[in-house]
């Protein structure tokens, strides 16, 4: 019994301690599963913190990268900025010290803290032996303290004061006057720093201006006793104003100087063919800026007087209107006098005209200014055919009213500028001055020839007569009044021997070429009606992509016998006879006909240029014309570029404005076309609606080694940037010429380094290339058909 109560206590106890321990080993576990969980946790949290750690500290690398970068660039700004206020500061330092004026600074105490190296020249003192002085210290006690009060004032304002003039001693001990300006320096609150200027040398001034007030009243004295009509004139539009007369010219009015000073020629009287004339003068005058003498008649109170004048402009500030000198002298008895014996020493007593005498020294005089300005002079000796029969039928009184026939009617037919004289018996020589071609020397023979061919009334009998004329050209016939006329007259009796009436060069060679330039004249008249022009076209290229944006139309005349005529030698010909009126039109029509082909064959981005002569721009209808070919011919105006040369538009600039505004209403665009050859006022240049300035090829042959050539091309590039027009080089023939330019920021070009005129077929031909370049791509586009030498077939028309 016993037995079974512990045993059943044993197993009771056992099972409580199982239960206990169970229990117990239940909350064990729990707590330690717990434990694991939560260690596990914290693991994945100290994971994710390592992986957000890590994350940040990248992304702080990365910033910090940018930033330090960033940094870098900063600095290397800031040192490039630096270099630059450097290199600013050296160069005003430079500039400071190549004026000729003396720089200084000071602070607010008016004391110097900088002055350059030109106080040394003005004042004698080192720059260094100035810092610390004042410019009080530098000026006569009593002039300091003016000067001081002076300085005071104006830096009490904080003004700046300009040209005040004040007494310096110089360290020698002897007084220089200066004028000096300075202007305020200022810190960020406004407060005064001190002051910066400049200082000037102007003792001599001031000894030369107390000269003038000395010599003032001198002079005045001097003009008005003087027996000169002296005066001080003024032009006003059509009439001029007698300024500051002296008493010799009151006198001669009759009035007194009071009454004379202020009135205006035409209220003196002055007839109107005299004062333009007078106007003119003092025009010319202004024009050359030089002193003009000449002589004048002035009738007077019924009287005519004759004056030896000069004049010389006045440059001054004091009168907007134009001033200038004018002293006259009284030179009628002399005149009279010369008149008398001039014009039995000099002319003719039959007819008039000049003798040899005068002949030789009007000849000489047409020579020597016809080598000054680079012209030919014509000589024409003129022989009477038969005149010893006339003599012999009709007498020598016959005679000699034909000859002073023969000389009215010559004297008509020649200009002003040309000399007409009688070298004695039936011989006359007329001189053409200023001849331009040989050609100008035949036409006016032509003309004397057929003036003599009129018939002559003497004594109511009608009289035919011919004449011999040989004709020598200076200064290729003879460059002096002797070999002049002997050439001349050689030629006269080579005239005779031909058979009379007729007229002879003395150069055979001139001959010739005299005669060649009449038969292209007459085969020029008759070409347009054998359609013998044609027209080529010579691509525009912009260089940034290789392709073509325009071309310009040239023309060409391919003469049945003479084969092609080279534009140099036939266009000055057409532009002479008035010719390039029709022939230009013809050019017009056809290629703005030939560009609407191009554009509805798919290719609008085309413009085709066409050049306008002077006399074209100069009939007035050109606006009209323009218009009427493109309504027919259809082009858009936007496809159409009219080029005019410089000198054509400068000719008459304001005109010139007015039309090309006309021209610009239609909507085409404009080109001034060999720019740089000619001279141009920016005034009216930009005044123009011009769309395209066109560099000349003078300057692009030898751009690359010639810094002056460079040097323009770089300014009319710049000019036409500045005015907003596009810019474009002609005549580029190498890849040298052509890689400069582009460097200068010129893209558009044209020349035979691209492409050498071609005909419209072989357009069509570079149009379907398309021509786009690469960077690497080998110019030209289009190799020429003609050699370089052949280039001058482009350049004109």
């Amino acid at each position: 019994m016993n037995l079974i109560i512990t045993l059943t206590f044993s197993s009771i106890m056992a099972s409580v301690a199982v239960y206990f321990f169970r229990n117990k080993y239940e909350k064990t576990s729990h707590q330690l599963q717990k434990e694991i969980e939560e260690h596990r946790k914290t693991a994945d949290e100290r994971s994710k913190d390592q992986e957000n750690l890590e994350k940040m500290v990248q992304k702080r690398t990365s910033d910090l990268i940018k930033v330090n970068v960033k940094l870098h660039e900063e600095i290397a700004e800031r040192v490039k900025v630096m270099d630059a206020l450097q290199a600013s500061e050296d160069r005003l330092k430079d500039l400071v010290e190549t004026i000729s004026d003396w720089v200084w600074q000071t602070d607010e105490n008016h004391v110097f803290t900088y002055s350059s190296f030109k106080v040394n020249e003005i004042l004698g003192y080192e720059p260094s032996e100035i810092i610390g002085k004042t410019p009080f210290d530098l000026m006569p006690e009593e002039e300091a303290c003016g000067i001081r009060e002076i300085i005071h004032n104006f830096a009490t304002f904080r003004m700046p004061f300009s040209f005040i003039e004040n007494t310096n001693l110089h360290k020698a001990g002897h007084q220089i006057t200066l004028e000096t300006s300075g202007a305020p320096i200022l810190d960020k609150r406004g407060d005064l720093c001190g002051y910066r200027g400049v200082s000037r040398d102007i003792s001599g001034r001031k000894l030369a201006e107390e000269a003038l007030r000395e010599s003032e009243s001198t002079l005045r004295g001097f003009f008005n006793a003087n027996a000169i009509q002296m005066s001080v004139i003024e032009l006003r539009d059509d009439d001029f104003i007698y300024c500051m007369p002296n008493k010799r010219i009151a006198e001669l009015y009759g009035l007194s100087l009071e009454e004379m000073n202020g009135k205006s020629a035409r209220e003196l009287g002055c007839s109107d063919q005299l004062r333009r004339h007078l106007i003119e003068i003092f025009r010319y005058c202004l024009h050359n800026r030089e002193p003009i003498s000449f002589e004048y008649e002035f009738p007077c109170h019924n009287l005519t007087y004759w004056y030896q004048c000069s004049i010389s402009p006045i440059y001054d500030s004091i009168s907007s209107c134009h001033r200038f000198s004018f002293a006259a002298v009284d030179v009628t008895e002399r005149k009279q006098a010369e008149q008398d014996i001039q014009q039995l020493a000099y002319f003719d007593s039959l007819t008039g005209l000049p003798n040899r005498t005068l002949l030789y020294d009007r000849l000489n005089q047409i020579l020597e200014q016809a080598k000054r300005e680079g012209k030919k002079v014509g000589v024409i000796f003129l022989d009477i055919d038969s005149f010893k029969w006339i003599n012999d039928t009709l007498g020598h009184a016959g005679g000699d009213k034909l000859l002073k026939a023969v000389a009215e009617r010559l004297k008509k037919r020649l200009r002003a500028s040309d000399t007409f004289a009688r070298l004695g018996g039936d011989e006359f020589v007329i001189v053409l001055s200023a001849v331009q071609h040989e050609q100008d020397v035949s036409h006016a023979t032509q003309d004397i020839m057929d003036a003599l061919s009129l018939p002559f009334e003497l004594g109511g009998q009608e009289l035919f007569i011919t004449a011999s004329i040989g004709i020598a050209i200076a200064p290729l016939d003879g460059e002096d009044v002797g070999n002049l006329l002997k050439n001349a007259d050689t030629a006269m009796y080579a005239a005779k021997d031909a058979g009379k009436n007729t007229y002879k060069f003395f150069s055979q060679d001139m001959n010739q070429r005299a005669v060649e330039r009449m038969s292209l004249e007459s085969n020029l008249r008759r070409a347009l009606e054998r359609e013998e022009f044609s027209l080529s076209y010579q691509p525009q290229i912009d260089t940034r992509n290789g392709c073509i944006v325009g071309m310009e139309a040239l023309l060409r005349w391919n003469h049945f016998e003479m084969g092609q005529v080279s534009p140099g030698k036939f266009i000055p010909v057409a532009e002479e006879t008035g010719l390039i009126v029709p022939i230009g039109e013809w050019v017009l029509r056809t290629a703005c006909a030939q560009a609407k082909s191009w554009i509805d064959a798919g290719y609008s981005f085309i413009r085709v240029a066409v050049n306008i002569s002077g006399v074209q721009f100069k009939q007035g209808n050109l606006t009209v014309l323009v218009r009427q070919v493109l309504e027919e011919t259809g082009l858009s105006p936007v496809n159409l570029e009219l080029e005019l040369t410089e000198s054509v538009l400068m000719e008459n600039a304001a005109s010139a404005a007015t039309m090309l505004r006309e021209l610009k209403s239609l909507g085409v665009h404009l080109a001034i076309d060999d720019f740089g050859t000619g001279y141009s006022s920016l005034t009216y240049l930009k005044n123009f609606p011009i769309d395209r300035l066109k560099i000349d090829q003078l300057f692009i042959r030898d751009i690359t080694t010639n810094p002056d050539d460079a040097s323009i091309s770089e300014a009319i590039i710049a000019l036409a940037h500045s005015l907003k027009m596009d810019v474009i080089a002609e005549g580029v023939e190498t890849r040298e010429q052509m890689d400069f330019l582009r460097l200068l920021n010129c893209h558009e070009m044209q020349g035979y380094f691209f492409s050498c005129p071609v005909s419209k077929e072989k357009i069509y031909q570079l149009l379907k290339d398309g021509l786009f370049v690469e960077n690497n791509a080998q110019f030209p586009l289009c190799l020429p058909t003609q050699t370089l030498a052949d280039a001058s077939l482009s350049t004109q028309w």
